[in-house]
Parts: structure tokens; C-alpha cells; sequence
């Protein structure tokens, strides 16, 4: 028995001498992965445009001047679309499509400057229609004034007949 118990002792003594510890080895990155990598980075910026007041994003404009790099122009591009003058949308639009012809770069990222320049196109088309149908707008309140004048002069007319007719009444009345 004592040798029965010295093997188990040997034996559980070289188990746990041979025990290893599992190492803690992190996955490499998903390839798959990598070509969104520059797309989350414009999704957040254009988060962040979202919540900035309007001196904010001039003050973002002046402080990034002339946008160098895909990533800084569209950059600029969110921070003009946020803005509210056509010449703003306009420099948006630019930044975009010069971002969608840039073949160095990911369809994701050459995708979404394509939308965010469409978004703008509409914008500017947006602004248009409306200043046309501002310009209908007045060209017709300008026609209704003068018709409304005529209006008013036409209805003096008539009063000023029915007043002639009237006196001419009562004189034929007077003779009779």
C-alpha cells in the first residue's frame, strides 16, 4: 500500500507540475473590417457636426481653411451642409464629389460622399424652387394690387354712371 501511495503522490505531483496556463491571446482585427475603418471615422465626425451651434462650425471652417486630404474634405463638406446659404451647400457639394471621384478610396466612403453630395444637389435645387416660387409670389401679389386698383377705379365708374343716370332721372321726373 505505501507503494500504491508514494505512484499516486508522483503521479499528482506531475500532473500538476504539467499544468499549463492558458494564454490570453486577442484576436488579430477582422480583415473584414478594415475597409469600414475610415467610414466610422466619417460616420462619427458627421455625428459630432450634428450638435454644433452655428459659430462652432464657422469657427471649425476658418480653423481648417483649405481642406487637404480626403478625411478633411469631408470634413469641411458636413460642416458647410450644416450652414445655411446656398454658397455653403455649394462648397458642400464640391467637397463630396471630389470625395466620390477619389478611386484611392473605399466604396463605402466614395458611397456616402456620393449621397451627402445628392443631399446637397437637393438642398440647392430645394432653394431654387423656392426662391422661383417667391418671385411667382410677388409677380402675382404685384398683379393682384393692380388688379384690385383697377377694381377700385371700374366700381368709381359705375358709381359715378348710376349718379349720372340717377340725376338724369329725377330731372326727367322734375319736367314732368
Amino acid at each position: 500500500m505505501p507503494q500504491k501511495l508514494a505512484l499516486c503522490l508522483v503521479l499528482l505531483t506531475s500532473v500538476t507540475a504539467c499544468t499549463v496556463q492558458p494564454e490570453i491571446v486577442e484576436a488579430p482585427p477582422c480583415p473584414c473590417l478594415e475597409p469600414y475603418a475610415g467610414l466610422q471615422e466619417w460616420l462619427a465626425l458627421s455625428a459630432e457636426t450634428t450638435t454644433m451651434e452655428t459659430s462652432e462650425i464657422v469657427a471649425e471652417l476658418v480653423k481648417l481653411g483649405r481642406p487637404q486630404g480626403a478625411t478633411e474634405k469631408f470634413y469641411f463638406g458636413l460642416l458647410n451642409q450644416r450652414l445655411s446659404t446656398a454658397a455653403n451647400w455649394r462648397q458642400a457639394r464640391n467637397a463630396f464629389r471630389e470625395i466620390r471621384k477619389d478611386t484611392a478610396l473605399n466604396n463605402e466612403q466614395r458611397r456616402l460622399a456620393g449621397i451627402l453630395e445628392q443631399h446637397n444637389i437637393s438642398k440647392l435645387d430645394n432653394n431654387a424652387d423656392r426662391k422661383g416660387l417667391l418671385r411667382t409670389q410677388a409677380s402675382l401679389e404685384a398683379s393682384l394690387a393692380e388688379k384690385s386698383q383697377e377694381n377700385i377705379q371700374l366700381l368709381e365708374k359705375i358709381r359715378a354712371i348710376t349718379d349720372v343716370e340717377e340725376s338724369m332721372s329725377t330731372r326727367i321726373e322734375q319736367e314732368q
